[in-house]
């Protein structure tokens, strides 16, 4: 349910916009797209639009996988389904990793500098101010990865100690 809402939303998952009146500098990304409007800077990187498509048809197969395991929950293929829609929601977040670091690359090529991940920061050079956040997708897909693997870990907790009554002698045959 998480990657479907991720994957319908436009919204960036965090955002840079520096100057007074946000002229100087705007930039937003997502796993999905990077957005670039600052003076010396491209729109967008080469990679990115394809790193943006192959997010977004990942993010729908692992929408399908999982609708597909909940047809038929008893199914031999049921374990690797789910594993291909945890694996969509993990490749939102790498996806979003790359984008933001080739952002991070661009603006310390044109302009020398690292912006803050999150707050307020001053350029060094016209010390303009530059306003960092990361949006609200960001932290719903936090949440909901955070629910998957914590449903992961309680499942392993099962599984273990149901393998640990198991341990023992069941039975002495003798001829």
């Amino acid at each position: 349910m998480v990657t479907l809402f991720l994957s319908q939303t436009n919204q960036p998952w965090w955002s840079i916009t520096g100057g007074m009146t946000n002229r100087l500098l705007t930039i937003e990304v997502s796993p999905f797209y990077l957005k670039t409007d600052a003076i010396g800077l491209s729109t967008s990187l080469p990679f990115t639009t394809a790193l943006g498509s192959s997010t977004h048809l990942l993010s729908v197969l692992g929408i399908v996988t999982f609708m597909a395991s909940s047809i038929r929950p008893t199914a031999w293929w049921r374990p690797l389904t789910l594993t291909v829609s945890v694996c969509a929601v993990i490749e939102l977040y790498l996806s979003f990793l790359l984008m933001h670091l080739a952002a991070e690359a661009a603006l310390l090529g044109a302009y020398g500098i690292v912006p803050p991940l999150y707050g307020n920061s001053y350029l060094n050079y016209i010390r303009p101010l530059v306003t960092a956040s990361f949006g609200l997708p960001f932290y719903i897909g936090s949440f909901g990865l955070g629910l998957i693997g914590s449903g992961f870990v309680i499942k392993g907790m099962r599984e273990r100690r149901r393998r640990i009554k198991q341990k023992g002698v069941q039975a002495i045959f003798t001829s």
